[in-house]
């Protein structure tokens, strides 16, 4: 069995790939699998974003923290009925650089989930994006042949000096994108992650989030030093819905 250290090691190649070059030499079940046993371990949460053009570092006031992972619909059903949940959201899970903008104007990167990069300005998209968190993204549609994904796209625009690729990129608000679900039932979770990949096809994608409707119980819920309890990702299966 790989120790704490040797798995650390092996993620972090694989996280440099992922951002560097938008592959990985191994599946999203294999990556997920190593990660599941490197945090088993006592490992501490080590997929950051890529490094940018940063203005310098700021701490987090809320961790922006990663997520727990279910593969099918049973499982996030399974999670719900834990959490206690009567109701919960869908939100595509979108497949760019997560950043999140503060009242004062400044915004940063989701970096390590507790400190990100300073990159205000950096792009036309930051400066009319409103308060709040929210996914940097080039969509399908406006995808260049030659980079290796849309989120590769995001990662050469944030670190290129004086990148072209900049005017290309949105931010994705995740508060605009939420979908009831209209039950806590395999098959309400099914047409959820069906209608979500209907209505936002022209955005990269690499899962589906599902949340607890209920602000207090989330709020009850808490937070592990690696995820809150009141979200999950449902991962797609050997699938990315991007380019």
């Amino acid at each position: 069995m790989n120790n704490a250290a040797e798995l650390k090691t092996t993620i972090a190649e694989l996280d440099r790939a992922y951002w560097t070059t938008g592959t990985s030499p191994v599946s999203d079940a294999e990556y997920d699998a190593l990660k599941a046993e490197y945090l088993a371990a006592g490992g501490e949460d080590t997929l950051h974003s890529p490094s940018v053009r940063s203005a310098g570092k700021i701490r987090h006031a809320c961790p922006m923290l990663s997520m727990d992972r279910a593969f099918d619909a049973a499982a996030v059903v399974a999670w719900a009925r834990i959490s206690g949940a009567s109701a919960i959201v869908a939100m595509p899970k979108f497949d760019g650089v997560a950043v999140v903008k503060y009242a004062d104007g400044t915004v940063a990167t989701r970096g390590d989930g507790e400190i990100g990069d300073i990159v205000s300005g950096l792009v036309p998209a930051f400066d009319t994006m409103t308060c709040g968190t929210g996914e940097a993204v080039v969509r399908r549609s406006d995808f260049i042949a030659g980079y290796a994904s849309c989120r590769n796209m995001v990662s050469a625009a944030l670190t290129e000096r004086r990148s072209p690729l900049r005017s290309r990129i949105e931010v994705a608000r995740y508060d605009e994108f939420v979908f009831p679900v209209t039950s806590v039932s395999v098959a309400a979770v099914e047409h959820a992650v069906d209608e979500i990949l209907r209505v936002c096809a022209d955005y990269p994608m690499d899962g589906i989030v599902f949340k607890v409707a209920e602000t207090g119980l989330f709020s009850a819920l808490g937070r592990t030093a690696h995820h809150w309890r009141g979200q999950i990702a449902l991962k797609f299966k050997n699938r990315k819905v991007c380019v």
